[in-house]
């Protein structure tokens, strides 16, 4: 069945792993078999997905995106006073935390004031305060709770941390899956890159025959709004393979690989 691509421990039944070109997490759907074993996939789980999906999360929940499986998760926004507000596609922004304030006015009175996200949420913190009021009446406080939806002030911001420093080790990593998935030769470089590599490092090393790459004509006809697509074109005579890997139509990134056939091919994901 071959090794690992990452560790060059020979795959086996017991250690066979999917590799996916694009986390699922992002919408990927080629995840084949024979490439990566379960220790070579974590580290690239740790290394390369989860770093690539926190940054482009956002869009798969604000575009509605679909994954094979689980629910895109809620996106935090800011509104201009500063409140943050949890939005999701199709559904009405909602507060991130609820709301509560206990004041004693000068007559003695005390005053509760409690903004929850359920009727569920509020029946706990009542359930908090009646500790220290006893004999507050949670049945007669929920009749008279109402229903209402915070509007956000001015315009909502959500902050995407999106650059080469996520980008480019994923694309390296999925070029090279993608050509072992079409029986092309990775780059020779990926395991030590790996290997080495630390997103805590400051700066994050990038990856070699690595870079943006617009070409002045569209290399794939998109049929979709959004999405991502790979292409890989070898050429026999220069030795060498260019992939191109497209991010959500945000990032358009090349890599270089080795290419040892006799024939130029080119084969293409969307």
């Amino acid at each position: 069945m071959g090794v690992c691509i990452i560790t060059a421990a020979p795959i086996t039944e017991r250690n066979d792993s999917r590799a996916h070109v694009i986390p699922s997490a992002l919408g990927g759907r080629l995840k084949p078999y024979g490439i990566l074993s379960t220790i070579g996939n974590q580290l690239l789980n740790d290394k390369v997905d989860i770093p690539l999906v926190k940054a482009f999360q956002p869009f798969m929940t604000l575009l509605d995106g679909s994954r094979d499986r689980g629910q895109n998760t809620p996106v935090k926004v800011t509104d201009d006073s500063g409140e943050v507000f949890n939005m999701t596609f199709g559904n009405a922004l909602s507060s991130t935390r609820p709301k509560f304030s206990m004041d004693e006015k000068e007559n003695g009175e005390i005053q509760v004031q409690i903004e929850a996200r359920s009727i569920n949420e509020l029946r706990t913190m009542l359930g908090q305060v009646k500790k220290k009021l006893p004999e507050l009446d949670i049945e007669q406080f929920l009749q008279q709770a109402k229903s209402a939806q915070r509007m956000p002030v001015g315009a909502v911001t959500v902050q995407v941390k999106v650059g080469p420093e996520v980008t480019f080790p994923a694309a390296f990593v999925a070029a090279s899956i993608f050509a072992a998935y079409n029986k092309l030769d990775v780059h020779s470089e990926l395991q030590s890159y790996i290997q080495q590599l630390d997103h805590n490092a400051v700066p994050v090393k990038m990856p070699p025959d690595t870079f943006y790459f617009y070409p002045p004509k569209e290399a794939v006809e998109f049929t979709f709004d959004f999405g991502h697509s790979i292409l890989l074109i070898a050429d026999s005579d220069r030795s060498k393979a260019l992939c191109l890997i497209n991010y959500f139509n945000i990032e358009s990134i090349g890599v270089v690989l080795p290419y040892s056939g006799s024939q130029s091919v080119s084969y293409r994901l969307i």
